[in-house]
C-alpha cells in the first residue's frame, strides 16, 4: 500500500449543478474510512460542503479544473478556511469501466492523498482579476475583428 501524504482528503467532481465530494481518512495504517455525499452548486450547497468537509476534518481539498464550475467552489472553500486545490483533469486518470461521479471524486481524492498530482497555480486576488478582464477583453476584440472584416 502506497503511503498517504494526506492522512485525511477529499475529492470533488463539480458540475454545473451539482458536486459529488468523497472525503477518505487513511488513519494509521488502518482500512480507509470513505464518506459520500452529494451537494447543490448553488451558494447554499457550497456553504453545506464547506461545513460537511470540515465535520470530517479534511482541510485538503482536491477538484479538477474543467470549465469555470470549479470557481465558486473554490471560493467559498477558501473563505471558509478549507485548502482547496485544484488539478489537471488530464493528471488523474480515467477510470477504465462504467464512469460515475462518485467513482470520479474517489479517484480525485485517492490521487491526491498519496501525492500523485501536483495542484495548479491559482493566482490571489488582484492578478486573478487582470487574468479575468484580460481574457474578456481578448473575447471582446475577436468578436469585433469579426464584424469588421
Amino acid at each position: 500500500m502506497i503511503p498517504a501524504v494526506h492522512e485525511i482528503c477529499a475529492g470533488l467532481d463539480v458540475h454545473r449543478k451539482t458536486i459529488s465530494a468523497t472525503v477518505i481518512k487513511a488513519l494509521h495504517n488502518e482500512e480507509p474510512i470513505i464518506s459520500y455525499r452529494e451537494f447543490s452548486a448553488f451558494t447554499s450547497g457550497l456553504i453545506e460542503l464547506a461545513n460537511w468537509l470540515k465535520e470530517h476534518d479534511s482541510n485538503v481539498v482536491a477538484m479538477e479544473s474543467s470549465g469555470v464550475y470549479w470557481i465558486p467552489v473554490h471560493h467559498v472553500l477558501k473563505e471558509a478556511g478549507l485548502s482547496p486545490y485544484v488539478v489537471n483533469p488530464h493528471h488523474v486518470k480515467a477510470i477504465k469501466g462504467k464512469k460515475t461521479d462518485r467513482k470520479d471524486s474517489m479517484r480525485i481524492a485517492h490521487v491526491y492523498q498519496h501525492g500523485l498530482v501536483r495542484h495548479s497555480f491559482i493566482p490571489e486576488g488582484a492578478v486573478r482579476e487582470l487574468r479575468h478582464l484580460t481574457r474578456a477583453r481578448v473575447r471582446i476584440v475577436n468578436v469585433i475583428c469579426c464584424f469588421l472584416r
